[in-house]
Formats: structure tokens, sequence, C-alpha cells
């Protein structure tokens, strides 16, 4: 289910396609990427509308960044990249199994941190496992700052690396039960949260100085935004700390009913998320932390934010948009084939494009829109949704159709003419039929004036020409005019009866 909103308060219920967790969600140029179990990942340009993607992998993901125009998927034993959002490449890990959760960008390196296990390429291409190093415990969150690497895991590990293939080991806590479950950097400083009360901070990525609130505090995220640091968790319920400088930390006042797993800052304002669809938001960070209605007790495990929206991810496919939702229009093209010009449109993508005016060509009946150029599949504008830029086809036909049966009797000629108004328009014409010979003699000749026809009619005439002898070299021509213009002439050649 994915789910929008206007101004964090009105939810509105979209179809994911999924019911898989989703674990993580990134905004990369123009379109949102989300992720999660059984290799699920989503894709939407506006945040309304999800795609669901072939991945070329049924396991789970659990990380998804965006760096130099290239998403990087991460997950067990696997590493997926895209530079579109739409179609992606597993890339050869070298057989590792491990899972890999997150990834980090400097110094022309790539690397993907994971369980006993780190990755890196110059490329988004090749990824080379580093031979000579293997963590103590695995690795949960990675991050880039001050020149340097740093990553962090369980058992209160920490290591940091300049070039991401020589590591250097940092233990940060008094002891190893706990847990780091991410790592940020801002202002010129490293901050990694955990469980058992956990907040280490560093100024260089290599020296790190402990804040322990507690051992009944577990934390799940944090992030850097407006000159704040914020980290959320639990407490018996959910916890909200912030901090200015990384080692005064202030929890904060409010009602946080469940855990909380998440956290973002984007569009000036702070979001966070967790356990029993809980969604609070902060402009400041410090006060009024605001319970949103999210319309789902479901889990909510991560958010980001982008042009004025934001989008929340969680268990069963569950996926939450507010603000500002952005429009992707597209632009339908009326290829008129030779008729007069028709404006083109511009629609919001996944909408209707309305019925133009018909064109006109002259001596033609407009036949219709098609989807294709060759104009064998009609375009049903009432029942198709337009989702990229599109280019529909006038198809014509002859403006009037003439058919001719001849019958020779007693060598007299008599030849029944029928004339359809292909047009949804009503004409006047009037119809010429005349026997010729070989020489273009005329012999004979009928005219009927004045046929006024309404749209799509069909009229009957009859041509009789007595004593025609031998018809041998002799043929009848039907013309049809309107407004004294040939539109289409006839010919019925006749042997000799």
């Amino acid at each position: 289910m994915i789910k929008n909103t206007t101004s964090f308060t009105t939810w509105t219920d979209r179809t994911s396609g999924v019911t898989k967790s989703i674990k993580a969600i990134v905004y990369g140029s123009t379109k949102y990427i989300a992720v999660g179990a059984a290799g699920t990942i989503l894709s939407s340009s506006d945040g309304t509308t999800w795609l669901k993607l072939n991945r070329g992998t049924t396991q789970d993901l659990y990380g998804i960044d965006y760096v130099n125009n290239t998403y990087i998927a991460t997950g067990a034993g696997s590493l997926l990249t895209s530079s579109d959002g739409t179609s992606w490449t597993q890339q050869n890990i070298g057989g590792n199994t491990s899972n890999f959760y997150a990834t980090a960008y400097g110094n022309n390196k790539y690397v993907a941190a994971g369980d006993f296990s780190v990755l890196t390429s110059t490329d988004k291409s090749t990824w080379t496992p580093i031979s000579n190093f293997t963590p103590s415990s695995a690795l949960k969150g990675i991050c880039y700052g001050l020149d340097k690497f740093v990553a962090v895991g369980d058992n209160g590990v920490i290591y940091y690396s300049t070039d991401g293939i020589a590591w250097v080991e940092r233990y940060a806590v008094p002891y190893k039960n706990s847990s780091f479950q991410g790592v940020t950097y801002g202002n010129n400083l490293f901050v990694a949260v955990g469980n058992e009360g956990m907040i280490c901070t560093s100024a260089d990525g290599i020296n790190w100085q402990t804040q322990l609130m507690g051992s009944a505090y577990s934390f799940f995220d944090v992030v850097y935004g407006n000159g704040i640091f914020i980290a959320v968790g639990a407490n018996a319920q959910g916890v909200i700390l912030t901090s200015i400088n990384g080692t005064d930390w202030t929890e904060q006042n409010g009602s946080f009913p469940s855990v909380l797993r998440g956290v973002s800052f984007c569009n000036d304002t702070f979001m966070a998320v967790g356990d029993g669809g809980v969604i609070l938001t902060s402009v400041d960070g410090v006060d009024n932390w605001t319970l949103r209605t999210a319309g789902t007790t479901d889990t909510l495990n991560k958010v980001c934010g982008a042009n004025d929206s934001f989008i929340v991810a969680g268990n069963y496919g569950q996926i939450l948009q507010s603000g500002i939702i952005p429009t992707n229009t597209i632009t339908v093209t009326f290829n008129s084939t030779g008729g007069s010009a028709v404006p083109p449109q511009t629609i919001e993508s996944n909408t209707y494009a309305s019925i133009p005016a018909v064109p006109i060509k002259q001596r033609y009946a407009f036949g219709g829109w098609y989807a294709d150029a060759t104009r064998t599949t009609p375009f049903n504008f009432a029942a198709t949704p337009i989702t990229a830029d599109t280019t529909l086809y006038a198809k014509w036909q002859y403006l009037f159709n003439i058919t001719a049966t001849p019958t020779v009797t007693n060598r007299n000629l008599s030849v029944a003419i029928n004339v359809t108004n292909n047009s949804v328009y009503p004409a006047s014409t009037y119809v010429i039929a005349a026997l010729y010979d070989n020489d273009r003699n005329m012999l004979g000749k009928n005219v009927w004036i004045n046929n006024s026809f309404s749209a799509s009619e069909q009229k009957a005439f009859t041509f009789t020409h007595i004593g025609v002898g031998d018809m041998t070299n002799k043929y009848v021509r039907v013309y049809v005019f309107e407004n004294f213009t040939e539109l289409r002439p006839l010919g019925v050649p006749y042997d000799s009866r």
C-alpha cells in the first residue's frame, strides 16, 4: 500500500504492488527508489505512482544510496547499480555472500560495508573485496568526512580508513556488548549511535568520546541538519535526543508512543518514523514535535525527503507521502500525417489526454487517432492513461468511397453505383458517370447534381447507356465532386459482352 498526504495530515491510499518489508529509500535526480525484502525495488518519479522493477535478485536488500548519478543498492550477498533507476545491474562481488548494509563515497572511491567484509570500487562497476581486512564484527553503517571513511557496527566496533583499503580499528565504548546502528557526519563531527544508550562522537574519526545515556536507551538512527544532530530510538517508548556540539545531549519532551527507527532532515523540517505507524515532525528539531496521523499501525522504517515532499517506507510494502506532490508533466504530440496542424497537449503523468479538434485534409475523411505510426492500433482516449511522452497518428480515408457494379443486357449497359460519405460531417456533392472508348471519347454520361449526404451516409445511383454495342476497349469512369473539386475518380473497365 502507498499513501499520499498534504501538509502532513491527510493520507490517501496508493498501490505499491508489493507486500514485502521496505528497508530503505532514497531520492536521486528525478526518482525515488525504495528497496526491501526478497529483492524488492520500487521506483517513482512523483512519489504517488510506483513501479515494481525487475531487480535481478531475490535476496533481501537493506540499503540504497544515490552517488554521482548512480543508485547503489546493497543486500544479502548482493550489490546492484543503476544509472536511471529503471535498469539494474547485479555487480560481481567475487562470490561474497556477506550482508552489505550501506555505501559511502569519498576520495574518488566507493565503499560498501557489511558483515565481516568491505568492498571498494573506483567506477561503480568493478567491486573488489578487501582481501587483507576482515572486520571483527558486522559493519552496519558507513560515512565519509574529513578525508576518511568511518564504519561502525556490532560489538561497539569503529574503523576508519583514508583510502577504503587499509583500515584501522578503534573501540569507542568501555564494553563490547553494545552495537552501533548508524553513523553520520556533519559540522566537522562524526556521530555514531547504538543500543545500550550509546552515542559516540569524534572530531577526526580517530579519537572518540562516549556519551552513555543509560542502558535502557537504544538508538537506531541519527541525522545532522540545520546545525543540530538528532538521534532517535527507544526508552520504553520513543525517544528523541538533540545536540549542537555532539557532547551535550538533550532528551526532547513530547508524545512519542512507539520505538522510532528512522529520522531525516529535508524541506527545512525534521521527520522521525517508527513502530505503530508513528510519524513525528519538527521545524527546528528541538521544540514542538508533532505526532501526525498516518492512517496505519504498521512499522515505518525509513524516511527521506525531496521537492517539498516526504516519503516514508515501512513493512508490508507500505510507503507514505506527504507535502507538496510534485507534478510530473508529459507531452502528447499529434501527427496529423498531412492534415492541418493539431497543437500538442501537456498533461500530468498517468492521466488522460483530451480528444483534440478534428484536423482537415483535402479530399480525405478523418479516420481517428492511432497509437502507432502504421495506424493499426486505435487509441482509446477514455481508457488509456499516459505515463510518458507520446505521439498519436491521424488516419485518413478517401472522403467518398465509390463502388460500381456493371451489367450488360442486350447490349444495354447498366452500372449500379454506391457513393458513401466517409466523413463525420454532412456533404453536398454532384456525381458524374460516363462511358468512354479507348481513345477517351465520351460516348454518354449521367450527372446527378446537389446530392446532400449526411455523415457516413451511402447513396445509390444508376448509370444507363442504351445500345452500347461491343464493350471491347470501353470503360466507365465515375467522379464525385464537392464544391467543384474532384475528390476521387474511379475507373471501371469492361470486356466485350
